[in-house]
């Protein structure tokens, strides 16, 4: 019997409510081929693996920080103020991939290099990005999945050379399960059983945004917001106002995204989609660890599951 075959067959049993530890242990097996990956890609840059307790040191600065959020390239980042910025910068924050066209710096960056997205250039175009005087002075963090490639490894050389120190490569594994009703107690057993030993390893569905909430959570915020995780029709940031393109010397980001979805809230090459692997994430984050997950706009996709941030603090 093939591999795929044999994992077809076994597939009803691996996802009965008794084979959550059977499923545990997968999860483990990957965690383990995963981080032995990317220690290798790591020797290979010479770069770190993400450590929390280095982002910890690097963020206490900000120690009475209670959210953490999550910067993503929606349009409704256009209805943030200036006010909300201020507040924004007094907790801390991770900016996703292309970012670096916004003004506000915040204290990580999050890159990875997904060649089928936009016109493939998006890696090597979020780094240059980040050559800016005010980004510099900062040192802000700058986390990357994994490089795949040597030819991705040579990449993060268009750094710019002063921020290179601050960068260092992590992991990723899915949930074992492929059963919505199973995925919560997946989750679960990820930060049970998983992270603690794999502490370079965060739980994913192939969204940048699932792996900052994880990282968010064990950092040990209380408070995860959303701000531009629109996941719907709308376009990016920039689209809806071209001024962040001004004086750009590169081409802008290419956006291939379907109007009608985002590519990420389709399940058909992730265990999930985005938007599934979310509620499971604030279901986890609420019940097990007493967190709130929030987003910043009503026309999120995430806002019929999501309360909406007050600023009130």
């Amino acid at each position: 019997m093939g591999r795929n075959r044999a994992a077809t067959f076994l597939r009803p049993f691996l996802e009965l409510p008794v084979s959550r530890p059977v499923r545990s242990k997968l999860m483990e097996k990957e965690a383990r081929r995963e981080l032995a990956f990317v220690e290798k890609q790591s020797a290979i840059a010479s770069l770190p693996l993400l450590s929390k307790e280095r982002l910890r040191y690097k963020l206490e600065d900000d120690s009475e920080a209670d959210t953490f959020y999550v910067l993503g390239s929606g349009s409704s980042i256009e209805d943030l103020t200036e006010a909300n910025f201020d507040h924004i910068a007094g907790q801390t924050s991770v900016g996703i991939n292309n970012w670096g066209l916004h003004p506000f710096v915040p204290n990580i960056y999050s890159l990875e290099s997904v060649p089928w997205v936009g016109d493939g250039g998006d890696f090597v175009r979020a780094m240059k990005l980040l050559d800016r005087s005010d980004i510099v002075s900062r040192q802000p963090e700058i986390l990357i999945l994994r490089p795949k490639t040597f030819a991705e490894i040579k990449q993060i050389s268009q750094l710019p050379s002063s921020l290179q120190h601050s960068v260092s490569f992590y992991g990723r594994i899915m949930p074992a399960t492929r059963h919505n009703e199973n995925l919560t107690g997946d989750v679960s057993e990820f930060f049970s059983n998983i992270a603690p030993r794999f502490s370079s390893i965060v739980l994913d569905s192939g969204a940048s945004v699932v792996r900052m909430v994880v990282l968010g959570i064990l950092l040990g915020f209380p408070r995860i917001v959303l701000a531009g995780i629109d996941l719907n029709s709308s376009p990016y940031f920039w689209e809806a106002n071209p001024k962040y393109l001004s004086g750009l010397t590169s081409p802008p980001p290419v956006n291939n995204q379907a109007w009608a979805q985002h590519e990420t809230a389709s399940s058909s090459n992730r265990p999930f989609d985005v938007i599934t692997m979310l509620r499971a994430l604030g279901t986890f984050f609420s019940t097990q660890r007493g967190g709130q997950m929030l987003v910043t706009s009503p026309d999120s996709a995430l806002a019929q599951f999501f309360p909406l941030e007050t600023w009130a603090n």
